[in-house]
């Protein structure tokens, strides 16, 4: 598995440079920003490299930094969501910006990405949630989105948003686990 390439480049398009190592030219697919950053370098570049192996073809997808990967492999994890997907999600912000609006329930967000409708933003939140909000740090983020998956749970429950929301205020802040400030918030929507 190539993870990691050292080489000048040979050419530069929109989506991709061919990138000599050795002699050998890979061709890494990128953002626009990444491709563009590279395009006039004389200098030798280093790329970590997410490998692509479908049965069809092999294509490597490059990234600046290691954090940019490994997030980029977290976001390709996502069902549905593949490498061109997935390009398009790092390209429309900053990795913190994006992991913020995941742990905080953001679908506005990412609908914003060309490729991704409402269904898919909340697919991918659905799945990266709890990732993100470990990721993302401090327990106001954790608690905002714990929140945020309580109300929800609440209306679709039948309770209006406002009911929901006094309902959780009397929840103990130390329960983090969304299902059981539902079941509390159930309890002292009954006593009302």
């Amino acid at each position: 598995m190539i993870s990691y390439l050292k080489g000048k480049v040979k050419l530069a398009k929109d989506d991709f440079v061919i990138l000599e190592v050795g002699g050998v030219g890979f061709r890494v697919y990128g953002s626009p920003k990444f491709v563009f950053k590279l395009k006039d370098s004389a200098e030798a570049e280093e790329i970590f490299v997410y490998q692509h192996i479908r049965e069809d073809s092999q294509e490597l997808f490059g990234f600046q930094s290691f954090e940019e990967l490994e997030f980029f492999e977290v976001i390709i994890s996502v069902s549905g969501v593949g490498p061109r997907v997935g390009l398009a999600i790092m390209e429309s912000s900053t990795v913190a910006d994006i992991k913020k609006a995941i742990a905080t329930s953001n679908v506005d967000f990412l609908t914003r990405v060309p490729g991704i409708g409402r269904k898919k933003a909340e697919l991918i939140i659905l799945e990266l949630k709890n990732k993100m909000d470990v990721l993302v740090g401090g327990s106001d983020s954790l608690q905002i989105s714990n929140d945020e998956d309580s109300i929800n749970a609440l209306v679709r429950l039948g309770y209006n948003s406002r009911e929901a929301r006094e309902a959780l205020q009397s929840v103990p802040k130390d329960i983090k686990d969304p299902g059981e400030r539902v079941k509390i918030a159930l309890k002292n929507i009954g006593k009302v």
